[in-house]
Parts: C-alpha cells; structure tokens; sequence
C-alpha cells in the first residue's frame, strides 16, 4: 500500500509530503497506480524547485519521496502546486481506496 503522509501549517497549508511503499496493484514497471502517484508527485516537486524556485528539502529512495518546506512562503503558487498535487492523489486514491492510504497531519 502507498502511504501518502500530507502535512499542514496551522493555516491548513500544505508545507510537505511524504509518498511511501508500493501499491502492489501490478508487477513493478506495469503497476498504473505506483506510475500516477509518482508522476503526480514528482511533478508537484519540479513545479517546486523549476517554477516556484524554492529549494526544499527533498529526499528520495526506492519506494520514497519526501518532501519539507523548511521557510513558510505565503506565496499562491506554491500553494496551487501543492494543492493541486493533493487533489489529484486523492482522486487517485477515491478509484483505488485498498492500494492507497491519505494521511494529513
């Protein structure tokens, strides 16, 4: 199962991710679900450090993807990329409740 760990400021703002383990819906390289969640979110990271040009603090390994906000922006577009990375995992999840496991803390 994916864990996906979403994390809040007190303003309900997204300030950092965690995606973790695999979910096992398909073999490794054909698994739909695992290629969604990974695109969204690694789309949402480049939109991070490409677009809004800030530098989070990102760690990354097999079946991992972690992401801080270690400065608090008050800026939209940071807030739209993160927002919008949340909503299409959630759509995601809603089609595939037994692979996938949204946590907001």
């Amino acid at each position: 199962m994916v864990i996906v760990k979403i994390e809040r400021n007190d303003n309900n703002e997204v300030q950092g991710f965690q995606i973790k383990g695999h979910a096992n819906y398909a073999e490794r390289g054909k698994d739909i679900i695992c290629a969604s969640i990974s695109a969204i979110a690694q789309a949402a990271t480049l939109g991070l450090l490409e677009v809004a040009k800030i530098n989070p603090t990102i760690q990354k390994s097999d079946g991992l993807l972690n992401v801080n906000i270690t400065e608090y922006y008050e800026r939209l577009d940071i807030r739209a990329i993160l927002d919008t990375m949340v909503a299409g995992i959630r759509n995601i999840a809603e089609q595939y409740p037994k692979n996938i496991k949204i946590e907001e803390i």
